[in-house]
């Protein structure tokens, strides 16, 4: 198998600090795999190589003459192409966001063209809102999705060379760790082909926006959200087209890198400070025997019953003493009894003012999870949004009218909408948005 090896800077220009000594960023480039190894010693020092036709050659005959790789164990990162990860955009509130991780296996359907188990996810918080919904309340979520036998197969291919992956992350995350924090509207532009593009826009050290796109859509997005600076990736004599060129400012200095600059990116992502751990790799929950957990606990049930039913009367006279010296204790003094009196009813009243204003509230994850339930399999939510009592939903459906109907005798909806236009693409799905009202009290009662 053909590979090179060479020794590069580090991509910040100066020394980062790692809790690792060493780690190794992958990232897969056409049919190539770029391997970087970063090593604290004195600073950070990278050293790299590529392994050619790693995804088109025969797995049995895979091998690797880099000799970093090999000896100790090191954690190793893989950078996912963003051209295979499928991509949805959501609005929640901060509070439910912990929720929906938590959920978003079973609605998993709902939201990407996977079944249950058969793909790896995870979802990635935005910390500001997008300048175009700066009005909706809630916070931006980016759910990815990749398949779960594409990357399967890979690791297979990457534990033949000895490269396990401790963790894996979309390619648009890669490249946080090679931003300064304090840059505003930074755009990362890769080449993946004739004509498509992949367009990441980073503010703050955040990913904000990310899409795979074709040249016109790639220069509307330049023309809407003008960067300060621009990373050019796989482009042909380090050059933009010149259509593309165009539409950047002049003043806005553009940098050609070199597509292994992606596992740097990778290797140091451990040693970058994240407000979020993102992983595909999550660990499965073990299966549980429900019949033995069910004869465990009945048993359980049984030996407590035994050893606590002679005690139940002691116990009982014992808190009879104990609530009677309490009430003794509470009326000495007319006036301490009144005064604590009044104390109760201030209380009640404001657990009665808290009660009262949580019957009013709908989270967003309430609402993903009925539409998880009622929405049959050929139906897709691309986009919710939710403003006071009215919400908004775009996505893909095989029969809109079907839709309609389920959102309509759902217990939580009510005046379903259609927005148009409706497009049908070349599949025949229904591109579609619905807009609605919330029947917040049933909500509340049934929950």
């Amino acid at each position: 198998m053909q590979y090179t090896q060479n020794k590069k800077k580090s991509p910040s220009g100066g020394r980062i600090n790692t809790f690792f000594p060493s780690f190794i960023g992958l990232a897969l480039w056409g049919n190539d795999l770029f391997v970087c190894e970063a090593t604290k010693r004195f600073g950070t020092k990278f050293k790299s190589g590529t392994v050619k036709d790693f995804l088109s050659r025969n797995a049995s005959k895979l091998r690797s003459n880099l000799e970093f790789i090999k000896g100790k164990q090191k954690p190793v990162i893989l950078s996912w192409p963003r051209e295979k990860t499928t991509v949805r955009e959501l609005y929640v509130e901060v509070q439910d966001l912990k929720k929906l991780r938590k959920t978003l296996g079973s609605q998993l359907d709902s939201l990407f063209p996977f079944k249950p188990g058969e793909a790896y996810f995870d979802l990635y918080p935005c910390n500001s809102l997008d300048r175009s919904r700066k009005s909706v309340r809630g916070r931006k979520v980016y759910l990815f999705a990749i398949n779960r036998k594409e990357l399967d197969d890979v690791i297979g291919r990457l534990e033949i060379l000895g490269l396990r992956p401790s963790r894996v992350i979309p390619s648009p995350l890669a490249f946080l760790p090679m931003l300064n924090r304090k840059s505003e509207g930074v755009a990362c532009l890769h080449r993946i082909g004739d004509g498509e593009y992949v367009y990441n826009s980073y503010n703050l050290g955040v990913l904000v926006e990310t899409h795979v796109c074709n040249e016109e859509k790639l220069k509307q997005n330049l023309r809407e959200e003008p960067p300060s600076a621009v990373f050019a990736i796989g482009f042909e004599d380090d050059k933009l087209p010149r259509q593309v060129i165009d539409v950047i400012p002049k003043q806005v200095s553009v940098a050609y890198l070199d597509p292994s600059w992606e596992s740097s990116g990778a290797a140091i992502y451990e040693a970058h400070s994240h407000s979020y751990d993102f992983q595909f790799l999550r660990p499965s929950k073990r299966k549980v025997n429900y019949q033995n957990l069910y004869l465990a606990s009945l048993a359980l049930l049984i030996l407590s019953l035994l050893v606590t039913i002679p005690q139940i009367s002691q116990i009982r006279d014992q808190r009879r003493l104990v609530m009677v010296d309490a009430e003794i204790a509470g009326l000495k003094g007319h006036a301490f009894a009144l005064e604590k009196l009044n104390r109760i009813a201030m209380s009640r009243k404001a657990l009665d003012a808290v009660s009262n204003s949580q019957k009013g509230y709908v989270s967003r994850a309430d609402i993903l999870l009925e539409l998880a339930t009622i929405l049959p399999e050929n139906t897709w939510i691309k986009e919710l949004s939710v403003k006071k009592n009215i919400f908004e939903i775009e996505g893909f459906a095989a029969s809109l009218s079907e839709t309609m109907l389920l959102l309509e005798d759902a217990p939580i909806f009510s005046n379903v909408e259609l927005i148009p236009p409706v497009v049908k693409d070349k599949d025949g799905m229904e591109h579609f948005r619905l807009k609605g009202n919330l029947l917040r009290e049933k909500t509340y009662e049934r929950s």
